[in-house]
Formats: structure tokens, C-alpha cells, sequence
């Protein structure tokens, strides 16, 4: 027992290690993101004025459920990279208890291979998309430059990178909070009307974002149209759900931050709500589809 208890704490140690390491550097590593999926979306041949953005240094922003993501070197851009954490480690099949954990990340597999299809035919022509690449080509021939968490460069093969590149926005968490901060009350009611106008025109394409939790930094704003930033979350509508329901669902957060931090503008969302959930799903497109026109891509 007394030579067991050692070599218990040392590989708690070890574990709290690679941990604390991973922590450290955004649990990035190219492991994680050079990885074959069962998809066959086509890729676009790819613009030189593309080609020319992609030379740039990618530094590393942040990291959600299924995506890094890195921004450029001239901060106007953020390339998407999906992050491959379903192939269990040696730790995961060592010990018997993780067979479920190890189904769950193949589901996983399974699910953003289903996305990455999804995203790139409903959000190839979206203003603040510029270029989707989901699958292994011969067009580049040249390597990507990132920059990790503790300022380490990697170099990946751009043909064999899964990834999306935007334009970056000012995050719609950031835009409301200044709104509030100005009490600017027209702005308030037209974030809150274009937010609902993208559910709306989401739903009309037979889309959900399941990641409502993520209303303040997933959705970017420009002038007065709001953009999908994370497409992580994005799914097909399933059963028999009604708009007014994922109007609800995807609201929900936002609103209970407004009620805990701006009350006294809560009946501006609530006027606004009830104005979009009388607007059928189909109007909400044809509306937003207006604002996207008035934008082009580089």
C-alpha cells in the first residue's frame, strides 16, 4: 500500500500537469486540428485577394465547444478551426469508465461533419463569410502561420486545414452594452428587432443555433445587421417545432440579462418580441435579405 500511494500521486501530478499546460497555451496543439471527416463538401476555387489575406500570421483569440478561433495580424479577420477532440487518448482507454465518454466524442465527430455541410450551403453568400475550406485540396500549396497562446508560431498545411474566415465584427455583447451605457433607446430597439429578425430568418432556412447561452459573443454586428459568428451550434430544425418556441429558446438568455442588469429597458425587448412573433419566418428572410444585399464580400 505504501509503494502504491506514491505512484497514485504522481500520476495525479502528471495529469494536473498536462492540464495546467493545455490551460496555458488554450488547449491548442496541431493534433487537434488536422484531421480527415467523412464529408464531401466541394470546396471553391479560392480568390488571390483570399490567398493574399491568408499569408498573413493567425494569433490566437479564443477557443469555443467546437471551434478556435485565431485573429489576423491586421485584426479585421478571424479564421474558424474546428477543434477534433473526439479520438480518445491513452488515458481514455486505459481505464474502463471512459468507453461512454469515447461514444460521446465520435457522436460529436458525427455531428459537426453534419454542420460543416449545413454551414456551407446556407452561409456561403452571408456578407461576413469570405472563404469556407471543408475539405482536403490542392489549391494553396504553401502553409498558414499561427501563433498560439504562448506566442509559439505553428505552421499548418492550408490545403489539408479544415477551416472559415470572416470578417470580424464588433461582437453584438459589446454594441448592446454601449447602447445602454449611451441610453441610446432608438439603437436599443433596432438591435433588439434585427437580433430577432435573424432567428426568424434562421428558421426560415430550416435552421437553430442550439448554443443560446452564447447571445453576447456569437453574433456580430455591422451598421444595423446582425451576422452569425460561431456556426458551432448550428443545427437543422427537428419534430415539430414552431417558430414562437425558438423565438423563445433563443432569446431566453438575453433576456434575463437585460432583466438582471437594464431593467428599465426590458419593455423595449418585450415590444420588440411581440412585434417579431407576429412576423411570419419567411418575412423575417425576405427582410434581412435586403440589409445583406446592401453588403458584398471582399
Amino acid at each position: 500500500m505504501k509503494k502504491v500511494f506514491p505512484f497514485f500521486l504522481f500520476c495525479v501530478l502528471c495529469v494536473i500537469i498536462q492540464q495546467g499546460y493545455l490551460y496555458v497555451r488554450g488547449d491548442f496543439r496541431p493534433g487537434k486540428i488536422i484531421q480527415k471527416l467523412d464529408t464531401e463538401v466541394l470546396t471553391p476555387e479560392c480568390s488571390q485577394n483570399i490567398q493574399d489575406l491568408l499569408e498573413q500570421k493567425f494569433i490566437y483569440l479564443n477557443r469555443g465547444h467546437d471551434f478556435y478561433a485565431f485573429a489576423s495580424e491586421d485584426g479585421q479577420y478571424v479564421l474558424k478551426i474546428p477543434r477534433y477532440k473526439f479520438y480518445p487518448s491513452f488515458w481514455h482507454k486505459l481505464f474502463y469508465f471512459t468507453k461512454k465518454k469515447i461514444k460521446i466524442r465520435k457522436h460529436r465527430r458525427e455531428i459537426l461533419t453534419s454542420r460543416f455541410e449545413i454551414v456551407k450551403e446556407h452561409f456561403k453568400n452571408e456578407p461576413g463569410m469570405l472563404y469556407l475550406h471543408f475539405a482536403e485540396t490542392d489549391l494553396f500549396h504553401k502553409k498558414i502561420t499561427l501563433i498560439d497562446k504562448l506566442g509559439r508560431k505553428i505552421q499548418i498545411d492550408l490545403d489539408r486545414l479544415f477551416f472559415y474566415l470572416q470578417r470580424r465584427f464588433t461582437t453584438f455583447g459589446t454594441v448592446l452594452k454601449k447602447c445602454i451605457q449611451k441610453q441610446n433607446q432608438t439603437e436599443l430597439r433596432e438591435i433588439f428587432a434585427s437580433s430577432f429578425e435573424l432567428v426568424g430568418s434562421r428558421y426560415a432556412k430550416g435552421l437553430i443555433n442550439e448554443d443560446v447561452r452564447g447571445w453576447d459573443r456569437n453574433y456580430g454586428v455591422f451598421d444595423d445587421l446582425i451576422y452569425e459568428l460561431d456556426l458551432g451550434g448550428i443545427d437543422l430544425v427537428g419534430g415539430n417545432k414552431v417558430f414562437s418556441k425558438e423565438l423563445a429558446k433563443s432569446t431566453f438568455f438575453l433576456r434575463k440579462w437585460m432583466n438582471d442588469y437594464a431593467p428599465e429597458y426590458i419593455h423595449m425587448f418585450d415590444e420588440e418580441y411581440q412585434k417579431a412573433l407576429i412576423i411570419p419566418p419567411v418575412i423575417h428572410a425576405e427582410n434581412r435579405q435586403k440589409k445583406v444585399d446592401k453588403f458584398s464580400k471582399i
